[in-house]
């Protein structure tokens, strides 16, 4: 399963110290540049108001937060300019470090096939939309809609832009460049899925939506990471989890978020109760059978070639 995904490892230079600085790498480009680039964003896009925020706090560190963690277009951009920073670190890595394409992260011919993205972004986006459409449909009270609907409509073409690159950045780290390394510790696919899923999850640690139950918050992010590895090596190439990823987020960057998501955003409808997290993770569970069922239940017996797809 995925093993000639996981052979592109193999191309160019490819020591484990070359993964381990790599890594580190594009950390430094993501989340350092990332953050100063972010910051003096949002620095900037304070002196710009009339009033700036930080007049009206004590520091300007909690002016800086305020604007970060609120759920306006202007947040959302700036929260999206470190992953704009990561692709400086990842081609760096792939180019300099290991020599070797960035497009061998997305499959064996280094193509990228809209199809197989649009297949599981529909799909996902189906299953994962149609529970909110229901609960919304029986518990409207519970919803906040957004006030201004003309700010929902100048968000949305951000959003639509913005979050698919947020999504390719965690794909091609996470399925991408350390499901390959690990594939040069181990074909066993049952160490790799769940690897991946304990390092999906380990960035997600403080986010705040685990004031709900951090285990099964962590159960939740481990789960995603895992099925997204599962499907990426079923595939032997990304593009399905790519389109299972972006599904995810712009159902809840657009149309349905919660009052202690992670990602602030104007979203449509925002979830004033954020309810029981376990059943969040069994109903999670049920959706990824429903999917692996329907796209991968009739290929039994049926071997996957990634060269020829």
């Amino acid at each position: 399963m995925g093993q000639a995904y996981l052979d592109q490892a193999k191309q160019g230079k490819n020591s484990w110290w070359r993964y381990v600085l790599g890594v580190m790498l594009i950390a430094f480009f993501w989340l350092l540049i990332g953050g100063i680039v972010a910051a003096a964003a949002a620095i900037a896009w304070l002196d710009s108001q009339s009033t700036p925020l930080e007049k009206l706090l004590p520091t300007t560190e909690q002016a800086l937060l305020q604007v970060l963690q609120s759920p306006t277009l202007e947040a959302y951009v700036i929260n999206n300019l470190p992953f704009l920073c990561f692709y400086g670190g990842l081609f760096a890595v792939m180019c300099w470090l290991h020599q070797r394409p960035v497009k061998s992260l997305l499959s064996v011919d280094g193509t990228f096939k809209i199809a197989r993205f649009a297949r599981g972004f529909g799909l996902w986006f189906l299953l994962l939309g149609l529970p909110s459409l229901i609960d919304y449909a029986f518990n409207t009270e519970s919803y906040q809609r957004i006030p201004l609907l003309t700010n929902w409509l100048q968000f949305l073409p951000f959003a639509l832009v913005l979050t698919p690159f947020q999504v390719a950045a965690e794909e091609l780290l996470f399925r991408g460049y350390l499901l390959q390394g690990l594939g040069l510790i181990s074909r066993n696919s049952f160490f790799l899925i769940c690897v991946n899923g304990g390092l999906f999850a380990l960035p997600h640690l403080a986010n705040p939506e685990l004031q709900r139950g951090a285990v099964w918050l962590i159960l939740i992010y481990f789960a995603i990471g895992a099925f997204l590895a599962l499907v990426t090596l079923k595939e032997n190439r990304l593009e399905m989890a790519l389109g299972i990823h972006a599904a995810n987020n712009i159902l809840v960057v657009v149309f349905v978020n919660s009052v202690d998501s992670a990602v602030p955003a104007p979203t449509l409808l925002t979830a004033q109760e954020t309810g029981d997290p376990r059943l969040t993770l069994l109903l999670l569970l049920g959706q990824m059978l429903v999917f692996y069922y329907l796209c991968f239940g009739r290929r039994r017996g049926k071997p996957v070639s990634g060269s020829k797809q």
